[in-house]
């Protein structure tokens, strides 16, 4: 969208033209739709934001009057960098084969700001969002992207997540990151868009699987508590899985086998779980057993380096999700499964991450009073992102570096 005067901040403009979910600045001076002084709507944002709502004008009208503004405003005017903010918001669309129904989709966004201070002590606040809801059940086949707005009569290209550009390189730079556990390297994952593409459906894998081969038995013996947990599962918008007895088989729903990746679905389906995660099972492990004892579990953007590419030949995935187990209890009253719930938060994690680095880089780069400073400044700060910069090389050409 049209950008006001960013020139503090345009060493992270390019990183928010290519982030994939809405991304916005505000910016001093102080303007309209303020709180207590401090611009609530967006001066910059980019091509995601205005997919999403279209204008900035239209966003402020997605939040609405009332206390979503005001706890908006209010998180917003918090120098308190580190917490994130639930933003609920309901957006005009229509379906594309059905241009005559007016409808709403509400969306759930959790937000991270970021406060950036340029030369001239002008204070910004880059803000950058990732989609935290379920599409609802019939759009969940297909990209948000496929919505149509009433009030505009075009849509800009759709923002992939896999089209993020390098950060601080050239397009020739492939990054490798460095395993914390193993020394491998791995891939930095940037999440699994949410349509279904060429997965098997869950349903029919569920309805011929040959249960009687797994230690849950013939389905037709499994008890009631079971029933119910997988019936839970497979009509669950997002991803979730049940892993049920001793052996803790895996059972989860489209959204999940979405995020497993094709490496995985359907070979994991109603497999043991130290078969199905083996990579993962040093952690998940022992936390599994904690919950069988009645101990619920849960992780905030948890490192998990998953083994969920195609390749044989390529390293583990870095990724990172917020998921919680479970206990579920048995017909008999004793602990029998787990209900999973998860949510990749892989692009937010390195979002911030990269971001992060831009602010400290550009910080230190303004103070430089030399091309060796400069290089100093440069070299001290790529050195403190070591899981998206492992190595560095420049050089010196004359007046160019």
């Amino acid at each position: 969208m049209p950008a006001g005067n960013v020139d503090g901040v345009k060493h992270i403009v390019p990183f928010l033209q290519a982030y994939p979910f809405p991304g916005w600045i505000l910016m001093p001076p102080l303007a309209l739709n303020s709180l207590a002084g401090f611009a609530l709507e967006p001066s910059w944002s980019n091509p995601a934001f205005g997919e999403l709502f279209g204008s900035r004008d239209e966003f402020m009208t997605a939040i609405g009057p009332g206390n979503a503004l005001m706890e908006y405003g209010n998180w917003v005017e918090t120098s308190d960098a580190t917490t994130t903010h639930r933003l609920v918001v309901r957006v005009p669309w229509q379906d594309e084969e059905d241009e005559l129904q007016d409808r709403q989709i509400v969306v759930e966004l959790e937000l991270t700001k970021t406060r950036i201070t340029d030369v001239a002590k002008n204070v910004y606040t880059v803000i950058t969002s990732t989609v935290q809801s379920p599409l609802p059940p019939r759009l969940r086949s297909r990209p948000l992207s496929r919505l149509t707005r009433r009030s505009k009569g075009r849509r800009k290209p759709t923002l992939k997540l896999n089209e993020l550009p390098g950060l601080l390189m050239g397009p020739e730079v492939s990054l490798s990151t460095p395993s914390s556990s193993t020394g491998s390297s791995s891939t930095v994952g940037l999440g699994i868009n949410i349509g279904l593409g060429g997965t098997q459906k869950v349903n029919a894998l569920m309805d011929n699987y040959a249960w009687e081969n797994t230690p849950l038995g013939p389905r037709d013996n499994w008890d009631l508590c079971l029933r119910q947990a997988v019936n839970l599962v497979l009509n669950a918008p997002f991803p979730t899985a049940i892993w049920w007895g001793m052996d803790l088989v895996l059972i989860y729903n489209d959204a999940y086998a979405e995020m497993s990746g094709p490496a995985k679905h359907p070979r994991i389906f109603g497999l043991k779980g130290i078969e199905a995660w083996g990579e993962l099972w040093d952690s998940l492990g022992p936390a599994s057993h904690e919950c069988l004892k009645g101990h619920p579990v849960s992780k905030r953007d948890d490192l998990l380096f998953m083994d969920r590419l195609e390749s044989d030949e390529q390293p583990l995935e870095e990724t990172y999700h917020t998921w919680s187990w479970t206990p579920m209890l048995g017909v008999d009253g004793n602990f029998a499964g787990l209900l999973n719930n998860t949510h990749e938060t892989s692009s937010k994690v390195v979002a911030e991450r990269r971001i992060n680095t831009l602010q400290v880089l550009g910080s230190r780069a303004a103070t430089a009073e030399n091309r060796q400073s400069f290089c100093h400044a440069t070299i001290a700060t790529l050195e403190e992102n070591d899981k998206d910069i492992p190595l560095l090389r420049y050089t010196l050409d004359g007046h160019r570096i």
